[in-house]
């Protein structure tokens, strides 16, 4: 059966503060880019601030493309649904629908695709707290009795899915995502003096993308800049990302650090702000213990810095050969790999060519053939 149109949770794309919404969001203009013939109809149904939000994050402007819903609480959605009020009654021509946000739309009679990105939510891992935990589990388990087809976002997502969920390795598809393109185009003379205004620092300083929580690792960080910053005077840390679980022992850390005075958390900043504080930043640092993919490391080598990566399989499908990686747990080691990055001229001038047109081989476009492979997939099995 020919695909033409598909139906995508759009909800996440509007709410800027989560990784999973810039993926959505610049997935939707992958696939507008890669399929001239599909249509797209997004879903976007929640209550506050609807409107507001669907007027302040449009999709990409293309007569491809459709929003759909209606404001109304998640919470009661599921309840409507069992009296028929379900997601079918608003899409008028889709053949499948897309769950991106780990929720299991009310949609009783389209085929799915979900999109799972990692499995750190497990409970043996120790990387959320018990009750997250559950929850998470029982929305991943109800999003795979649905029988969908799964798209994920690294060979080694796929790998741990497909393990632990003991998924059909036939209905698991890879797709990876690339850089916002923000960060490879240079910011404009006033996003960049925002940047600094908000940050506030004179000297080089080393970036950090990512919640503050136990699983990105950044006590490990602060500590490791705390040394860096004794050897190499003045080097400061800049990190970006909202609170999560167990924050206020990140926060705690850098209150005891000797180096307090040159530490900058400035928790949720705007896209163009982000990209303009990467693009000013001597160094990306990303110590993370568990990634689905990584975004943070291909966004910093799209902006041309050095980046030194965690030592995980994931990181290297991002990084390849043009990022350092050391053991998330060796201190001493991310001590020394951030003094190289910082004050190795060779190592700003093999990012700034290597390092910058390998990112530039990651493309959205890609991820959207990739996602329209598997939607084909999910077609043919009905």
């Amino acid at each position: 059966m020919p695909l033409h149109t598909v139906a995508i949770d759009w909800r996440p794309a509007l709410f800027r503060a989560f990784g999973i919404g810039r993926y959505v969001r610049n997935m939707v203009a992958g696939i507008i880019e890669a399929d001239s013939s599909i249509r797209l109809e997004l879903l976007a149904v929640f209550m506050r601030g609807r409107a507001e939000r669907i007027a302040k994050y449009p999709p990409v402007a293309s007569p491809r493309v459709s929003v759909h819903g209606m404001a109304l609480p998640a919470r009661l959605w599921g309840s409507l649904a069992s009296i028929g009020f379900s997601a079918d009654r608003m899409l008028s021509r889709a053949q499948l629908f897309h769950d991106t946000d780990y929720f299991v739309t009310p949609c009783r009679k389209l085929p799915r695709v979900v999109t799972l990105y990692d499995a750190a939510w497990r409970a043996d891992l120790g990387h959320v707290d018990s009750g997250q935990s559950r929850k998470m589990e029982l929305a991943v388990r109800d999003l795979v009795a649905t029988r969908p087809e799964v798209i994920t976002i690294s060979q080694a997502a796929r790998d741990e899915l497909i393990d632990f969920l003991s998924l059909q390795p036939d209905r698991v598809h890879v797709t990876p995502l690339a850089p916002d393109p923000l960060f490879s185009i240079p910011a404009r003379a006033e996003t960049l003096d925002q940047a600094r205004l908000l940050h506030g620092l004179s000297v080089p300083y080393v970036i950090h993308l990512g919640t503050l929580e136990p699983r990105k690792n950044v006590r490990m960080l602060v500590r490791a800049h705390a040394r860096a910053a004794a050897i190499r005077g003045g080097l400061g840390l800049v990190l970006l990302g909202r609170r999560g679980w167990r924050h206020h022992e990140v926060l705690d850390e850098i209150s005891q650090s000797p180096a307090r005075d040159s530490v900058r958390w400035l928790g949720d900043v705007s896209d163009e702000v982000c990209a303009a504080l990467v693009q000013d930043a001597a160094a990306l640092a990303f110590p993370t213990l568990h990634e689905g993919y990584g975004l943070p490391a291909i966004e910093g080598m799209a902006a041309g810095i050095p980046v030194v990566l965690s030592d995980l399989a994931v990181l290297h499908e991002v990084g390849g050969s043009h990022a350092v990686y050391c053991d998330p747990h060796d201190e001493s080691r991310w001590v020394e790999a951030l003094l190289t990055a910082v004050d190795d001229p060779r190592a700003r001038i093999l990012a700034q060519s290597f390092g910058r047109a390998f990112a530039a081989a990651s493309t959205w476009r890609l991820c959207g053939e990739r996602t329209m492979a598997a939607y084909r997939s999910c077609v043919g099995r009905f």
